[in-house]
């Protein structure tokens, strides 16, 4: 995706923002380059996908802190997000832990166009999802799942003990998993 740097800080005032069309933009923009990197390093289309929504997500958590910023574009955020994510999956050698496995299921039926539409359907859906758990949630679960920080790590950044960042993080994921099938 290359735009100069006030298109990029509009977009990410409109990711931060919540607007799902931003989230449409970035996927247009910037998921295939996020797929070459996975369908070239032995993955195939399904883990493209999961990489890309893990990257989006992890974005997203990150974006609700007003200090964070992007030193280069989303673009290329984006796909070194895919790189680290896609590595780090093969390096633990099993599947990425996903928020629904049901997520982002596809038929290979449907044409590209059906395939991003329904994938933005489901990211305007995980957003609204996301939105409902309180901050406390959403911090254990971006420290969690998008930092791979350990439980003692969570607890000793959020004041709590090992055991009830474990039971939370627990809790909350039941919470989104109950929103998202709602």
């Amino acid at each position: 995706m290359r735009s100069d740097k006030s298109s990029d800080d509009q977009l990410m005032e409109r990711l931060r923002h919540r607007d799902p069309h931003a989230i449409e933009q970035v996927y247009l923009q910037s998921f295939d380059r996020c797929a070459k990197v996975v369908l070239g390093d032995g993955g195939n289309k399904e883990d493209a996908k999961e990489v890309f929504q893990e990257a989006i997500f992890s974005l997203i958590i990150k974006l609700k802190n007003p200090e964070f910023a992007i030193k280069s574009n989303v673009g290329a955020y984006l796909r070194q997000s895919c790189f680290n994510i896609w590595v780090h999956a093969k390096r633990r050698a099993r599947k990425l832990q996903v928020i629904d496995a049901g997520l982002i299921q596809m038929t290979e039926e449907t044409s590209m166009d059906e395939e991003k539409s329904a994938l933005e359907e489901k990211y305007e859906r995980l957003y609204a999802c996301l939105r409902k758990l309180t901050d406390a949630c959403q911090r254990i679960l971006d420290l969690s799942y998008y930092q791979k920080k350990k439980d003692k790590e969570i607890a000793l950044l959020m004041d709590y003990t090992p055991e009830f960042v474990k039971n939370k993080r627990r809790r909350c994921m039941q919470s989104l998993r109950k929103y998202m099938t709602a």
